[in-house]
């Protein structure tokens, strides 16, 4: 509903836009081009609920929060601004944005959905949370002013200015590893939230509180050092780390909890609230795993967050079996190809509930696939960011429905030769473009890596890097130690990766990928160039 609103409120304000006409004086802003310019005098942009009720006669709004502002490429705000609420800068298209001093406040979700990757943080601001960067997936850097009283950033993380509080770790940062600066003693309720780049995690010695699901759902992380000063730790601080298989959790850990929420777990969950910690993660797997829970009114709840997952047995001719209950002795719902894609929605003593695309007319069929069976899929850039694709050959064939498409589906529609498209994500196996159609629709297409060549965002610098790619779903590419076919195998990796390329020898490229160096074959990774500048 609250799109619909958002959707509708956007075609009338283009309307009026058009015409040079404003029908309500609180559209206080000026378009030109892709250039948003927000009128002096405007104290308020996005919802701030009770914080206006006092004072709302005085203060003067631009209704920006209800328009669908992708096209903007440049959001200038006044020097009069005191107030950013929540959906300010929905869907917001520019990657970077100056907020100005004088701001005090910064709700929940301001900039959702946006594209902004850098956000500059005036001296004046005091009030501010992970929540106010809520589903800005591709942020990478928040900077802090350096005479900020109470806020610091350190490497574009966001600190207390004392340094004893870590705020907010933005979820497009890219680094597979982070080191909590030492002489931080509380982390932040959901600081890491939804970050799918780290791999691991330490925490410094003097740390005491981790708050409510400050790491949860990020789904690629593997491993949490915790050290021995640590005393509190919040419900769900972990909870959907799909991939978490090392934490070494305190057994006499003080879990955060109203006694309110204490009773509804023990109602809806039955075990022990330790394990709210750790919610759907491969850990609870044998040690009493938490059932899915339900929501206030007892209706079940979803709480994988739409991942993704590729079926991966050791075997990749070999078939992987879902089936309709988690046991092998249940009704089978069907056997499915090596690097098929599916979407993850819980996790129950080893198994994983599973949704997966069937056609347009059947919708999604589901059940239970053993866990060992799926790998966790990545859904960003962990060694860089793409700025364009192009498909090889000018023509191919892609898939509208979904990223849950086994790849033995047959494609549905055709881009035409010469379409531009636009690097949106990567989802499970697949590469997300979007592009107008002949008929100047806008439309999404789901493509295998082998299908497109790629090039990546302009740093001037030196490396190299590639993607692996193969025209077969199922193959995974092995990185082995030595460049030849007969070295020890270190890994298999399905198309899509992302490895740095640190030198040649012969039909092979000296790589590193997953914390370790390799060969693999020239043939089956494409070298991913810079745009030009």
């Amino acid at each position: 509903m609250k799109r619909w609103v958002r959707l509708l409120a956007a075609l009338c304000a283009a309307v009026f836009l058009g015409t040079g006409a404003l029908a309500d004086e609180q559209w206080r802003f000026a378009v030109d081009g892709d250039r948003m310019i927000v009128d002096e005098g405007v104290q308020v942009i996005g919802y701030v609920g009770e914080l206006m009720e006092d004072d709302q006669s005085q203060l003067v709004q631009a209704q920006l929060d209800m328009l669908d502002l992708n096209v903007v490429r440049e959001l200038v705000l006044p020097d009069s601004l005191q107030m950013i609420g929540g959906s300010a800068g929905y869907r917001l298209g520019t990657e970077e944005l100056t907020i100005p001093e004088g701001v005090w406040y910064m709700g929940g979700y301001c900039f959702e959905y946006s594209s902004l990757k850098r956000i500059y943080l005036p001296s004046t601001l005091r009030e501010v949370s992970a929540f106010s960067f809520g589903d800005c997936d591709e942020l990478e850097e928040i900077i802090v002013a350096a005479d900020n009283p109470w806020l610091m950033s350190e490497d574009g993380v966001l600190y207390s200015k004392d340094g004893g509080t870590l705020i907010c770790y933005p979820a497009g940062k890219q680094a597979l590893h982070y080191d909590v600066k030492p002489g931080v003693h509380t982390i932040e309720q959901y600081a890491f939230f939804e970050n799918d780049h780290l791999r691991t995690i330490s925490l410094p010695l003097g740390l005491h509180t981790i708050q409510r699901g400050a790491f949860s759902s990020c789904g690629r992380l593997e491993a949490a050092h915790l050290p021995l000063t640590l005393k509190n730790v919040g419900m769900y601080a972990f909870s959907d780390c799909v991939s978490l298989e090392r934490i070494n959790l305190p057994e006499d850990i003080e879990v955060i909890a109203t006694q309110d929420e204490r009773d509804s777990w023990q109602q809806w969950q039955g075990t022990d609230i330790r394990n709210s910690i750790l919610r759907n993660t491969p850990l609870l797997a044998g040690k009493g795993a938490v059932q899915s829970g339900g929501n206030a009114d007892g209706e079940p709840e979803l709480v994988m967050r739409s991942r993704y997952g590729i079926l991966n047995p050791e075997n990749a001719r070999d078939l992987v079996t879902i089936y309709e209950q988690p046991s092998t002795q249940s009704r089978k719902q069907g056997s499915f190809a090596c690097g098929s894609t599916v979407q993850l929605q819980d996790y129950e003593d080893g198994w994983y509930r599973v949704y997966w695309r069937q056609d347009q007319d059947e919708g999604s069929g589901e059940g239970y696939v053993q866990a060992e069976l799926v790998e966790v899929a990545q859904t960003g850039e962990s060694l860089f960011a793409y700025a364009g694709v192009r498909v090889k050959d000018g023509g191919v064939q892609f898939k509208n429905n979904g990223p849950c498409v086994l790849p033995y589906d047959e494609p549905l529609r055709a881009i035409p030769k010469g379409t531009t498209l636009h690097y949106e994500r990567t989802e499970g196996q697949w590469a997300v473009v979007a592009f107008y159609d002949e008929e100047s629709y806008a439309a999404w297409g789901y493509l295998y890596p082998s299908e497109l060549i790629y090039t990546r965002e302009y740093t001037g610098d030196s490396d190299r890097y590639g993607v692996v790619v193969s025209d077969d779903a199922r193959d995974r590419l092995n990185m082995r130690a030595t460049p030849s076919k007969n070295g020890e195998k270190l890994g298999k990796y399905f198309s899509g990766t992302q490895v740095k390329i640190l030198g040649e020898e012969g039909d092979w490229y000296h790589v590193w990928v997953d914390f370790q160096e390799g060969y693999m074959m020239k043939e089956f990774v494409q070298e991913v160039l810079q745009e030009a500048r």
